[in-house]
Protein backbone atom coordinates (compact mmCIF):
# COMPACT_ATOMS: atom_id res chain seq x y z
CA UNK A 1 0.00 0.00 0.00
CA UNK A 2 0.79 3.60 -1.09
CA UNK A 3 1.11 6.25 1.51
CA UNK A 4 0.65 10.11 0.73
CA UNK A 5 3.36 12.53 3.49
CA UNK A 6 0.79 13.61 4.89
CA UNK A 7 -0.49 10.47 6.61
CA UNK A 8 2.99 9.39 7.36
CA UNK A 9 3.26 12.90 9.17
CA UNK A 10 0.17 12.03 10.92
CA UNK A 11 1.01 8.86 11.96
CA UNK A 12 4.07 10.11 13.55
CA UNK A 13 2.79 12.67 14.94
CA UNK A 14 5.97 14.59 13.10
CA UNK A 15 5.80 17.68 10.02
CA UNK A 16 5.91 16.90 6.44
CA UNK A 17 9.08 18.65 6.44
CA UNK A 18 10.90 16.53 9.17
CA UNK A 19 9.56 13.56 6.80
CA UNK A 20 11.48 15.41 3.36
CA UNK A 21 14.77 16.17 5.52
CA UNK A 22 14.69 12.07 6.53
CA UNK A 23 14.31 11.67 2.96
CA UNK A 24 17.84 14.04 2.65
CA UNK A 25 19.34 12.48 4.26
CA UNK A 26 18.78 9.38 2.79
CA UNK A 27 17.29 7.45 5.53
CA UNK A 28 13.93 6.53 3.34
CA UNK A 29 13.96 6.68 -0.44
CA UNK A 30 10.36 6.83 -1.73
CA UNK A 31 9.12 5.98 -5.11
CA UNK A 32 7.24 8.88 -7.15
CA UNK A 33 4.01 8.56 -9.29
CA UNK A 34 3.53 9.83 -12.58
CA UNK A 35 2.82 13.22 -11.62
CA UNK A 36 5.82 13.31 -9.45
CA UNK A 37 4.34 12.95 -6.26
CA UNK A 38 6.10 11.10 -3.31
CA UNK A 39 4.53 7.52 -2.15
CA UNK A 40 5.59 6.10 0.97
CA UNK A 41 5.55 2.39 2.16
CA UNK A 42 5.51 0.29 5.09
CA UNK A 43 9.23 -0.06 4.82
CA UNK A 44 9.56 3.62 5.17
CA UNK A 45 7.17 4.04 7.84
CA UNK A 46 8.81 1.46 10.10
CA UNK A 47 12.60 3.33 9.30
CA UNK A 48 11.32 6.44 10.57
CA UNK A 49 9.79 5.24 13.31
CA UNK A 50 13.07 2.95 14.54
CA UNK A 51 15.10 6.81 13.89
CA UNK A 52 12.82 8.52 15.98
CA UNK A 53 13.39 5.94 18.82
CA UNK A 54 16.96 6.11 18.22
CA UNK A 55 17.00 9.95 18.43
CA UNK A 56 15.19 9.34 21.52
CA UNK A 57 18.23 7.15 23.18
CA UNK A 58 20.62 9.65 22.31
CA UNK A 59 22.12 8.71 18.69
CA UNK A 60 23.04 11.59 16.51
CA UNK A 61 21.57 12.37 13.28
CA UNK A 62 25.49 11.68 12.42
CA UNK A 63 25.35 8.39 13.63
CA UNK A 64 22.26 7.37 12.45
CA UNK A 65 23.49 7.96 8.84
CA UNK A 66 26.65 5.81 9.09
CA UNK A 67 24.16 2.87 10.94
CA UNK A 68 22.28 3.00 7.23
CA UNK A 69 22.53 -0.25 5.19
CA UNK A 70 25.49 -1.00 7.38
CA UNK A 71 26.18 -4.45 8.67
CA UNK A 72 24.53 -6.19 11.45
CA UNK A 73 27.77 -6.88 13.55
CA UNK A 74 28.34 -2.32 13.18
CA UNK A 75 24.69 -1.59 14.25
CA UNK A 76 24.84 -3.90 17.30
CA UNK A 77 28.48 -2.19 18.32
CA UNK A 78 26.68 1.06 18.17
CA UNK A 79 23.60 -0.45 20.25
CA UNK A 80 25.98 -1.84 22.71
CA UNK A 81 27.64 1.71 22.90
CA UNK A 82 24.75 3.52 23.48
CA UNK A 83 22.97 1.39 26.00
CA UNK A 84 26.32 1.25 28.02
CA UNK A 85 26.11 5.50 27.82
CA UNK A 86 22.40 5.50 29.01
CA UNK A 87 23.09 2.62 31.79
CA UNK A 88 25.82 5.09 33.23
CA UNK A 89 23.32 7.71 32.95
CA UNK A 90 20.48 6.06 34.98
CA UNK A 91 23.03 5.37 37.59
CA UNK A 92 24.12 8.64 37.83
CA UNK A 93 20.35 9.86 37.90
CA UNK A 94 20.17 7.48 40.82
CA UNK A 95 22.63 9.11 42.74
CA UNK A 96 21.39 12.60 41.76
CA UNK A 97 18.00 11.20 43.17
CA UNK A 98 19.72 9.96 46.17
CA UNK A 99 21.30 12.95 47.38
CA UNK A 100 17.80 15.41 46.32
CA UNK A 101 16.43 12.98 48.86
CA UNK A 102 18.85 13.32 51.20
CA UNK A 103 18.35 16.70 50.84
CA UNK A 104 14.31 16.99 51.42
CA UNK A 105 14.91 14.67 54.10
CA UNK A 106 16.84 17.22 55.66
CA UNK A 107 14.87 19.99 55.25
CA UNK A 108 11.93 18.52 56.74
CA UNK A 109 14.09 17.66 59.87
CA UNK A 110 15.05 21.41 59.98
CA UNK A 111 11.95 22.31 59.73
CA UNK A 112 10.35 19.73 62.26
CA UNK A 113 12.40 20.55 65.35
CA UNK A 114 11.86 24.54 64.99
CA UNK A 115 12.73 26.13 68.16
CA UNK A 116 13.34 22.69 69.80
CA UNK A 117 15.98 19.88 69.74
CA UNK A 118 16.76 16.23 69.06
CA UNK A 119 19.73 14.05 69.78
CA UNK A 120 20.29 11.24 67.49
CA UNK A 121 23.97 9.51 66.31
CA UNK A 122 25.22 11.67 62.69
CA UNK A 123 26.53 9.63 60.05
CA UNK A 124 30.72 9.90 59.44
CA UNK A 125 31.75 11.98 56.60
CA UNK A 126 34.91 12.95 54.98
CA UNK A 127 35.24 16.78 53.67
CA UNK A 128 37.44 19.24 52.05
CA UNK A 129 37.58 22.81 53.18
CA UNK A 130 37.29 25.76 50.87
CA UNK A 131 37.23 29.12 53.23
CA UNK A 132 37.98 29.59 56.47
CA UNK A 133 36.05 32.77 57.48
CA UNK A 134 36.34 35.12 54.62
CA UNK A 135 39.48 33.51 52.60
CA UNK A 136 39.98 31.34 50.30
CA UNK A 137 41.62 28.69 49.89
CA UNK A 138 44.16 28.64 47.08
CA UNK A 139 46.16 25.44 47.04
CA UNK A 140 46.60 23.91 43.69
CA UNK A 141 45.90 19.93 45.17
CA UNK A 142 43.04 21.82 46.99
CA UNK A 143 41.24 23.13 44.32
CA UNK A 144 41.50 19.58 42.61
CA UNK A 145 39.65 18.01 45.30
CA UNK A 146 37.54 20.91 45.59
CA UNK A 147 36.52 20.35 42.10
CA UNK A 148 36.46 16.15 42.54
CA UNK A 149 34.09 17.11 45.13
CA UNK A 150 31.86 18.97 43.29
CA UNK A 151 31.79 17.10 39.98
CA UNK A 152 32.93 13.97 39.96
CA UNK A 153 31.25 13.15 43.47
CA UNK A 154 26.92 12.90 42.70
CA UNK A 155 26.03 13.49 46.03
CA UNK A 156 27.85 15.87 48.31
CA UNK A 157 26.43 18.35 51.25
CA UNK A 158 27.38 22.03 51.74
CA UNK A 159 28.47 22.35 55.31
CA UNK A 160 30.37 24.79 57.30
CA UNK A 161 32.17 23.06 60.39
CA UNK A 162 33.16 25.03 63.67
CA UNK A 163 36.18 23.83 65.02
CA UNK A 164 36.21 22.54 68.63
CA UNK A 165 39.56 23.98 69.85
CA UNK A 166 38.65 27.64 68.28
CA UNK A 167 35.29 27.55 70.54
CA UNK A 168 37.12 26.32 73.46
CA UNK A 169 39.21 29.54 72.90
CA UNK A 170 36.48 31.81 72.34
CA UNK A 171 36.68 31.99 68.43
CA UNK A 172 33.68 31.26 66.43
CA UNK A 173 34.88 30.76 62.91
CA UNK A 174 33.39 28.91 59.83
CA UNK A 175 35.52 26.81 57.96
CA UNK A 176 33.18 26.14 54.64
CA UNK A 177 33.84 22.84 53.18
CA UNK A 178 31.70 20.42 50.60
CA UNK A 179 31.21 16.69 52.32
CA UNK A 180 30.75 13.39 51.77
CA UNK A 181 28.90 10.72 53.94
CA UNK A 182 31.33 7.70 54.62
CA UNK A 183 29.06 5.24 53.51
CA UNK A 184 29.15 6.88 49.90
CA UNK A 185 32.88 6.83 49.44
CA UNK A 186 32.62 3.06 48.44
CA UNK A 187 29.41 3.15 46.75
CA UNK A 188 29.98 6.10 44.54
CA UNK A 189 34.30 4.65 44.01
CA UNK A 190 35.20 7.92 45.62
CA UNK A 191 38.41 5.91 47.12
CA UNK A 192 41.03 7.40 45.20
CA UNK A 193 40.03 11.35 46.14
CA UNK A 194 39.50 10.25 50.09
CA UNK A 195 41.73 7.78 50.67
CA UNK A 196 45.49 9.74 51.48
CA UNK A 197 44.34 12.57 50.67
CA UNK A 198 46.08 16.01 53.18
CA UNK A 199 43.63 18.29 51.89
CA UNK A 200 40.43 15.40 53.34
CA UNK A 201 39.46 15.74 56.96
CA UNK A 202 37.85 13.11 58.66
CA UNK A 203 34.11 13.69 60.74
CA UNK A 204 33.56 11.03 62.49
CA UNK A 205 30.10 9.66 64.02
CA UNK A 206 28.71 10.21 67.05
CA UNK A 207 26.43 11.86 69.52
CA UNK A 208 24.78 15.04 68.49
CA UNK A 209 22.02 17.50 69.44
CA UNK A 210 20.73 18.89 66.27
CA UNK A 211 18.76 22.12 66.47
CA UNK A 212 17.92 25.26 63.92
CA UNK A 213 18.72 28.87 63.06
CA UNK A 214 17.41 30.51 60.21
CA UNK A 215 17.88 33.85 58.71
CA UNK A 216 16.39 36.18 55.75
CA UNK A 217 17.68 36.21 52.46
CA UNK A 218 20.80 33.16 52.94
CA UNK A 219 22.40 35.41 54.91
CA UNK A 220 25.62 34.29 56.87
CA UNK A 221 25.55 32.53 59.83
CA UNK A 222 27.52 34.86 62.85
CA UNK A 223 29.24 33.76 65.85
CA UNK A 224 27.87 35.36 69.01
CA UNK A 225 31.21 35.70 71.08
CA UNK A 226 33.23 33.36 73.60
CA UNK A 227 31.90 30.69 75.59
CA UNK A 228 32.00 33.25 78.84
CA UNK A 229 28.94 35.37 77.36
CA UNK A 230 31.58 38.38 76.56
CA UNK A 231 32.69 39.69 73.33
CA UNK A 232 35.37 37.36 73.26
CA UNK A 233 36.50 37.00 69.36
CA UNK A 234 39.36 38.45 67.68
CA UNK A 235 41.11 37.78 64.35
CA UNK A 236 42.57 34.12 63.57
CA UNK A 237 46.27 33.88 61.84
CA UNK A 238 46.10 31.15 59.33
CA UNK A 239 47.05 28.20 60.47
CA UNK A 240 50.64 26.60 59.30
CA UNK A 241 49.06 24.29 57.33
CA UNK A 242 47.35 26.81 55.34
CA UNK A 243 49.42 29.73 55.59
CA UNK A 244 50.44 29.20 51.69
CA UNK A 245 47.04 28.90 50.57
CA UNK A 246 44.98 31.46 52.11
CA UNK A 247 44.02 34.89 50.19
CA UNK A 248 44.31 37.65 52.20
CA UNK A 249 43.98 37.19 56.43
CA UNK A 250 41.81 34.89 57.89
CA UNK A 251 39.30 37.00 59.63
CA UNK A 252 36.99 35.69 62.80
CA UNK A 253 33.24 35.91 62.66
CA UNK A 254 32.46 38.78 64.53
CA UNK A 255 33.93 41.64 62.82
CA UNK A 256 31.14 43.47 60.94
CA UNK A 257 28.47 42.31 63.40
CA UNK A 258 27.59 46.18 63.94
CA UNK A 259 25.28 46.12 60.97
CA UNK A 260 23.85 42.47 61.43
CA UNK A 261 22.53 42.80 64.93
CA UNK A 262 19.05 40.79 64.22
CA UNK A 263 21.48 37.62 63.04
CA UNK A 264 23.50 37.93 66.28
CA UNK A 265 20.44 37.79 68.30
CA UNK A 266 19.68 34.91 66.21
CA UNK A 267 22.65 32.85 66.69
CA UNK A 268 23.09 34.11 70.60
CA UNK A 269 20.03 32.76 71.13
CA UNK A 270 20.29 29.60 70.03
CA UNK A 271 23.29 29.03 71.99
CA UNK A 272 21.32 30.14 74.80
CA UNK A 273 18.95 27.68 74.39
CA UNK A 274 21.11 24.93 73.31
CA UNK A 275 23.21 25.53 76.84
CA UNK A 276 19.75 24.89 78.74
CA UNK A 277 19.07 21.98 76.51
CA UNK A 278 22.19 20.33 77.13
CA UNK A 279 22.63 21.31 81.23
CA UNK A 280 18.88 19.84 81.37
CA UNK A 281 20.14 16.38 79.50
CA UNK A 282 23.68 16.07 81.36
CA UNK A 283 25.40 16.55 78.09
CA UNK A 284 28.59 18.27 77.59
CA UNK A 285 29.93 19.90 74.07
CA UNK A 286 32.55 17.50 72.62
CA UNK A 287 33.60 18.17 68.91
CA UNK A 288 33.96 19.94 66.19
CA UNK A 289 29.91 21.69 65.11
CA UNK A 290 28.81 21.16 61.84
CA UNK A 291 26.07 23.40 60.32
CA UNK A 292 24.28 21.68 57.38
CA UNK A 293 22.77 24.00 54.62
CA UNK A 294 19.27 22.79 53.81
CA UNK A 295 17.55 25.70 52.02
CA UNK A 296 20.40 28.16 51.12
CA UNK A 297 18.40 29.39 48.21
CA UNK A 298 15.38 30.81 50.32
CA UNK A 299 14.14 33.81 51.57
CA UNK A 300 14.16 32.15 55.11
CA UNK A 301 17.42 29.65 55.30
CA UNK A 302 17.14 27.49 57.62
CA UNK A 303 20.53 25.60 59.01
CA UNK A 304 20.45 22.59 60.41
CA UNK A 305 23.27 22.56 63.36
CA UNK A 306 25.07 19.36 64.73
CA UNK A 307 26.73 19.90 68.03
CA UNK A 308 28.70 16.68 69.33
CA UNK A 309 27.96 16.00 73.00
CA UNK A 310 28.92 13.54 75.47
CA UNK A 311 26.85 12.47 78.93
CA UNK A 312 28.62 14.68 81.59
CA UNK A 313 28.83 11.41 84.13
CA UNK A 314 31.20 10.20 81.27
CA UNK A 315 33.66 13.04 81.44
CA UNK A 316 33.56 12.76 85.42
Amino acid sequence: MKYKISDIAKLLGITTMTVRRYEEKGYISPARNESDYRKYESQDISRIAEIRLLRKCGFSHEEIEGLIDSPQEKISDSLKEHLAELDSQITRLGFLRHWLKDNLEMLERARQIGDSFIIFDNPPMYYVTYSIGDSLLKGRDRLSTINSFMYVAEEVQLIRIYKYSDYMEGRYIPHACWAIKESDVKRLHLEDIIYDNPCVEYYPGQHCVYGTVSVSGGGKIKGSGSSSGGDGIRSLPPSSDDSEECSGSVASLGDDWDDREPEFSLMDGFRRRMGEFMEKERLSFSGDIAVFMTDILGAISTFLICVPVTDAKDRS
